[in-house]
């Protein structure tokens, strides 16, 4: 298992954007963020929002709420904020000319996202 955060690298970079930054309790492991952003042609925001989106599905497995100790947690809520945050992200990386960055869609959630991305920016 390695694990390393070093902001001047590509891997350290898109940890910093998904706060996966502590060694004693970290999400990803290196080779998951190098795949991520090789999977996205190295860009930083489309692997950030990839690892955003997969830590989501992961909470929305537990779509119920759980309660312990008095502490309430809201794992859909959770999931929730994540995939609007992968989707701050995704925006993010529309260049000045209003074009999105082509991403290769490996599943039907991933299709479906894109297609409604893609109504969205048409105004449908």
């Amino acid at each position: 298992m390695a694990f390393t955060y070093d902001v001047s690298t590509n891997v350290g970079k898109v940890r910093r954007k998904i706060a996966d930054t502590n060694s004693a309790s970290y999400s990803f492991e290196d080779a998951e963020v190098e795949a991520a952003l090789a999977e996205h042609d190295d860009s930083l925001n489309r692997a950030a929002a990839d690892l955003l989106r997969t830590m989501a599905v992961d909470m929305a497995k537990l779509e119920k709420r759980i309660k312990a100790l008095d502490v309430e947690v809201d794992r859909k809520g959770m999931s929730k904020a994540l995939l609007d945050a992968a989707r701050a992200l995704d925006e993010a990386d529309v260049d000045a000319g209003g074009f999105a960055i082509a991403s290769a869609v490996g599943n039907f959630f991933g299709k479906r996202e894109r297609l409604r991305k893609e109504s969205e920016r048409n105004g449908e």
